[in-house]
């Protein structure tokens, strides 16, 4: 191989590596976290009403859960802030790197969207969670309750 030819390979490795990184960066700066409450305390804080909470059980004591309605940035920025509370990370930089690679691994069932604010269940596969026999919110039963939480999309 000639020593023309080394280098037009070199430089075309180099430029994927520099690409590629730049691509990293520009999505990692994408991942937005939202500010969050458990749905109880979403509900006293009035995020949620009570004919808000007896569609969402309605949902939830079913098994079923609407189509979610938002973008995949949405998405992303909803299994970032469950990532970011899980795993406690707070180099954003290097937690939003981690979140790339582990973001598969991030469950999440949507229970719609109520004034600006999206309510989903989230979880991260491997972790324990809590299930409740029945939980009472606002005079609301949700039977066998899995923490739901409530992000506000719009902050």
């Amino acid at each position: 191989m000639t020593d023309k030819a080394k280098r037009i390979i070199s430089i075309v490795i180099v430029s994927i590596i520099l690409i590629s990184t730049a691509v990293l960066i520009i999505s990692c700066s994408a991942v937005k976290e939202y500010e969050y409450k458990y749905l109880e305390d979403a509900y006293e804080a009035g995020w949620i009403t009570e004919d808000d909470l007896k569609t969402i059980a309605d949902y939830y004591n079913n098994r079923t859960h609407p189509e979610m309605q938002h973008s995949q940035n949405v998405v992303d920025g909803i299994k970032y802030t469950k990532f970011k509370r899980y795993y406690s990370y707070d180099d954003s930089s290097r937690s939003k790197y981690l979140f790339l690679k582990k973001k598969r691994n991030i469950h999440l069932y949507y229970y719609g969207t109520y004034n600006g604010y999206v309510v989903a269940r989230s979880w991260i596969e491997g972790a324990d969670i809590a299930i409740y026999d029945e939980k009472i919110i606002g005079g609301v039963s949700f039977y066998n309750y899995m923490t739901l939480t409530v992000y506000d999309i719009n902050s």
